[in-house]
């Protein structure tokens, strides 16, 4: 009976013992699993920073663009704007000149006006033209460098295909940003001459508008000093009707590059906020990675001692149960001798 006791006890306390080292290795893996996960959700903030900080790079970029095309819509107006105070000064010229002059009754200058008007369309015509013809070869030069691009581009995608190393790219890209710059020039180029031709044409426009007014006036038989007092007053309206407009239009569009510039300060600011958090938060993973690969290396040591001891017990507990089996197995051998002596 003392002898199974002591077998029982023994394998109790070799089980116990076990249950221990599976309690010790569940504790270790649980922590393991919570510095993962830690590192999980550190990894997701930086995400959400860098994701905030492309969304309002992007808008930032949007805003730029936008208020870019303000500025040169001011340009283009302060261009008309100019052109219209030109005119009015020639109208305002031409007055003073009949006045001065105190020209005769007849339409001889109001036919050398009509003469000036005509020499001045046809050199505006000339002008607008030749810019058109400068728009198709600039258009037919981006044709040409798209066709190019393509080449290039074609390329570039079976490099990637073949995955190679970066260096053998450099010639490509070389080439593609070259054609890209080309491209975007000309672009530009084709943007600025279709805004001339748009303010020549209204200038011709304009100077049409001044021929029809006079050879209007001279039908009626009107004397030189009527028709320029008429002609001056007709034109200094007209023309003081579109500044009018083109000032307003001016000062709603300055209102609105102003709210840009106010929006584009309050997200580059916004942006700087969020780099500088994101900055810190690079920082902070980094030490944070740097204090986990610590602690997950002391853990896996403690794991790694911790199991390296269960199984020192375990093989102490195996000797030992060994050693008292064979010394059960003694004692009986010796007990059953003695019995049979006895009944000797």
């Amino acid at each position: 009976m003392k002898t199974k006791l002591s077998l029982c006890l023994i394998t109790l306390s070799l089980l116990v013992s076990c249950g221990n080292s599976e309690k010790n290795n569940d504790i270790t893996l649980q922590d393991l699993q919570n510095i993962e996960g830690n590192e999980v959700i550190k990894t997701e903030n930086l995400n959400q920073y860098q994701d905030s900080i492309a969304l309002l790079s992007n808008d930032i970029e949007a805003l730029k663009n936008n208020q870019l095309a303000k500025h040169q819509w001011i340009i283009s107006l302060n261009k008309k704007k100019d052109s219209i105070n030109a005119i009015l000064t020639q109208v305002q010229q031409s007055l003073n000149q009949v006045n001065t002059n105190k020209i005769n009754p007849g339409i001889e200058g109001v036919n050398t006006k009509l003469a000036e008007l005509k020499g001045e369309r046809e050199n505006k015509q000339e002008k607008l033209e030749l810019q058109n013809k400068e728009v198709a070869l600039a258009e037919k030069k981006i044709g040409l460098l798209d066709e190019e691009k393509t080449v290039y581009d074609a390329q570039h995608k079976a490099l990637w295909a073949k995955g190679a190393a970066p260096e053998e790219f450099k010639e490509v890209d070389s080439l593609l940003n070259g054609i890209n710059s080309k491209i975007s020039e000309q672009a530009k180029r084709v943007k600025k001459l279709k805004s001339d031709i748009t303010d020549v044409g209204e200038q011709i426009q304009s100077i049409d508008i001044q021929r029809n007014s006079l050879s209007g006036k001279i039908r009626n038989n009107y004397t030189a000093k009527q028709i320029f007092d008429e002609y001056s007053k007709d034109e200094q309206v007209r023309l003081k009707s579109q500044l009018t407009i083109i000032e307003d239009e001016l000062k709603l569009i300055i209102e609105e590059d102003a709210s840009i510039s106010n929006t584009l300060a309050l997200q580059n600011s916004r942006k700087n906020i969020f780099e500088n958090e994101h900055s810190n938060a690079e920082k902070m993973a980094l030490e944070n990675e740097l204090s986990l690969k610590a602690e997950r290396t002391a853990l896996l040591n403690q794991e790694d001692q911790t199991q390296k001891n269960n199984k020192k017990s375990i093989a102490l507990i195996i000797v030992g149960l060994l050693a008292l089996i064979i010394g059960v197995f003694y004692l009986l051998g010796k007990m059953r001798k003695s019995r049979k002596t006895k009944i000797k």
